[in-house]
């Protein structure tokens, strides 16, 4: 288990280190560049794939049943106290933007990517969660 954590911890921190730098610029920049907006959301919905893998696999390997969303995955993580039900709400969003982004339901609203980008606060600290849990963090 703990070697699966490991590796998908560190795609997912080459990730968020790929995310940052292309969200450095204004919100007119980065919407006027098309290659780096786009560019930054391949890489968000990389990351949050990566968490939902995390998330996947801690509800298989100790049998916590079968989520029927990606929703549902962190709200049960909430339940068995891996993560906090407000951590788990800010990574349903997390899932909801990958959603947007993916299937394109609606126009891209490329602010909120750009916002999404600066903050990969949730992200981390799902991380750190799920290291703390795992026994690889302190």
């Amino acid at each position: 288990m703990k070697a699966v954590v490991l590796k998908k911890a560190e795609r997912l921190r080459e990730r968020l280190s790929l995310i940052a730098p292309l969200a450095t610029v204004t919100p007119e920049v980065f919407m006027a560049e098309r290659p780096r907006r786009d560019l930054c959301a391949f890489y968000l919905i990389l990351a949050v794939e990566e968490c939902r893998d995390l998330a996947e696999h801690l509800i298989a390997e100790n049998a916590w049943g079968a989520p029927e969303s990606a929703g549902e995955e962190f709200e049960l993580l909430a339940q068995k106290g891996v993560i906090d039900t407000a951590l788990a709400r800010r990574m349903r969003q997390a899932v909801g933007l990958r959603n947007l982004l993916v299937h394109e339901y609606a126009e891209v609203d490329w602010g909120r990517v750009h916002s999404a980008a600066n903050d990969l606060s949730r992200l981390s600290e799902f991380l750190a969660a799920v290291l703390r849990f795992s026994g690889l963090q302190p």
